[in-house]
């Protein structure tokens, strides 16, 4: 009897144990499915990730596109023969005319229009400046005492430009097509699907040859810009450029050039 008490008793604590083993293997991981875990946050993380980013780019563009409404808004108020600001250089020519170069450095803040006090460099301050896309990389420096083209710099890093054609027209001659530079009216606000400015690519201008501060598309016509020497567009949101019109308005386009009833070819008259 004490024989089979005890084979029994033993069996018992056999089986308690295979019990209790069994258990602690139930209540911890495996290698395995601590990989699979962390396969599963990593891929959460990324998506997480890319949804930030898509986030910060979508935020970006549309900074982009308020500081270009605020350009072209201050444009029209410089345009209005009553209303307009001081126009600098400008002024010599009376209520009713302009040029875009002295539009261009009031947004600067550069040469007669200079802030700054008495420094002789300073960088624009992004939220003060809507010549800056928050979406291009690297900063500016502006110089005093100098205009536009010769004061702001790193050229590269210009990412704002104007329509060229508002600048400069382009003139037939008999020696060929050339640039003139042109004076603008108050008349300039009946056009209102004319582009005004635009993001640019400033490294793709110096690797042309050309100042990146204005910029024009061939527009399938003849003259001066039939090159497409200076056309740099920058697609920098989600391959779109956004692109003010002397209207006011905003619209983005993967290829601004193409986009029917957008006046690129528009020409002010010589005066």
């Amino acid at each position: 009897m004490r024989t089979r008490n005890t084979e029994k008793t033993g069996r018992m604590l056999n089986s308690r144990g295979h019990s209790a083993r069994r258990t602690g293997r139930a209540a911890g991981f495996t290698l395995v499915e601590l990989l699979i875990v962390v396969a599963l946050i990593a891929l959460l993380v990324s998506i997480l990730a890319v949804a930030l980013s898509n986030v910060r780019a979508a935020a970006r563009k549309v900074m982009c596109m308020n500081r270009l409404h605020e350009i072209a808004f201050r444009f029209n108020l410089f345009a209005d023969e009553i209303q307009h600001p001081d126009r600098g250089e400008s002024e010599r020519y009376g209520p009713d005319l302009f040029r875009l170069e002295d539009f261009q450095e009031s947004i600067y803040q550069v040469d007669e229009f200079w802030k700054a006090g008495g420094t002789s460099h300073t960088a624009p301050v992004p939220e003060d400046n809507p010549l800056l896309c928050p979406a291009a990389s690297g900063h500016l420096v502006k110089t005093r005492g100098l205009p536009c083209n010769q004061a702001v710099g790193p050229k590269q890093r210009v990412s704002i430009g104007f329509n060229m054609r508002l600048d400069s027209i382009s003139v037939d001659t008999p020696f060929g097509p050339r640039r003139q530079a042109v004076r603008l009216t108050p008349r300039i606000k009946n056009r209102p699907w004319v582009p005004l400015a635009f993001d640019v690519d400033g490294e793709m201008a110096i690797a042309k040859g050309v100042e990146p501060f204005y910029s024009a598309p061939p527009a399938g016509v003849p003259g001066w810009y039939a090159s497409g020497q200076f056309w740099f567009p920058a697609t920098r949101h989600a391959q779109r450029c956004n692109v003010a019109f002397i209207g006011g308005h905003v619209l983005s386009s993967t290829h601004p050039a193409q986009v029917g009833g957008w006046q690129w070819s528009y020409q002010p008259p010589p005066n």
